[in-house]
């Protein structure tokens, strides 16, 4: 088998790989690239985290989806995207596995014909929270299944699996779980909905009740339990709002935060809708880390 020749370190690498972490030891996590400097093409997403209130940054509509689906399980404490391998490690490993290291190969002309070896990153590191308190760490990476498909485009597909082994290799050496995920491993119509009921944490002023009241809205709100298939979510909304005398806007933002922490027992794989009724009894979702 032929020897690859491997991309090289450049001081101007190393100069950004010393800048990005005094600038994360300085001012707390930060991407290693954000949307701006990515070549997405439109397919960029920016969503606020509610973990921290700090920008997300997405490379593509199914990385988004895959943060929002993990970003709701009750057991996530924390997310980074976009989270830098150490270059000098993902180098010999791509050395030794006999796979082309990730390039800026159009800027080889620029350095006197050496190819800039460029920093990997995975796409989401998540921090679960376990029921004895410990911690633990779980890294996704997000590919859309044409990607992957050797069929649909054998050289397209071929490289995605290398990068993706070294990817995989780095973080069981490090002995960390490493899971790929496509846009095939969840339902479309749970993550539309999980978008719908996040929108609540953009009007933090609206959350800000008291616990009383709002264990009153959620009382409130399951008198209906019995009128789901009968009433549409707004009709239930406006009889809640119009009982606990707050505005309907409120009223939803309230509906959606309870949605989404599962203190009402919606069915989220039907899609909510304001103008349908509601359905009830809902499948369990189980989360493992």
């Amino acid at each position: 088998m032929k020897t690859i020749k491997q991309p090289e370190i450049t001081q101007k690498e190393l100069n950004k790989i010393i800048a990005y972490h005094n600038d994360v030891e300085k001012y707390g996590y930060k991407p290693w690239n954000t949307i701006r400097q990515s070549h997405t093409y439109g397919q960029g997403q920016e969503i606020l985290n509610r973990f921290n209130d700090r920008t997300i940054h997405l490379y593509s509509r199914g990385e988004r989806q895959l943060f929002v689906l993990l970003e709701a399980m009750p057991n996530v404490i924390d997310i980074k995207e976009q989270f830098p391998l150490p270059l000098n490690e993902t180098l010999d490993l791509a050395s030794e596995l006999n796979i082309k290291h990730p390039g800026a190969y159009k800027e080889r002309f620029e350095h006197d014909g050496i190819i800039p070896a460029k920093t990997m990153t995975s796409d989401l590191v998540v921090t679960f929270r376990l029921a004895n308190n410990e911690e633990k760490v779980v890294v996704y990476s997000f590919k859309y299944q044409q990607s992957l498909d050797y069929l649909a485009n054998p050289r397209t597909a071929n490289r995605a699996w290398d990068k993706l082994k070294l990817e995989r290799e780095y973080w069981q050496r490090e002995e960390i779980e490493w899971v790929l995920m496509t846009e095939q491993c969840y339902s479309p119509i749970y993550i539309y909905n999980l978008e719908y009921l996040r929108e609540c944490f953009e009007y933090p002023e609206l959350l800000d009740v008291s616990e009383e009241f709002y264990q009153l809205f959620i009382k409130t709100f399951r008198q209906y339990d019995d009128k789901y298939a009968v009433y549409t979510l707004r009709n239930i909304l406006e009889k809640v709002s119009d009982e606990l005398n707050m505005d309907l806007f409120h009223a939803q933002a309230l509906f959606q935060k309870a949605a989404y922490f599962k203190d009402l027992k919606i069915d989220l794989f039907q899609e909510i809708e304001l103008f349908r009724p509601l359905i009830a009894n809902p499948v369990e979702v189980k989360y493992a880390a």
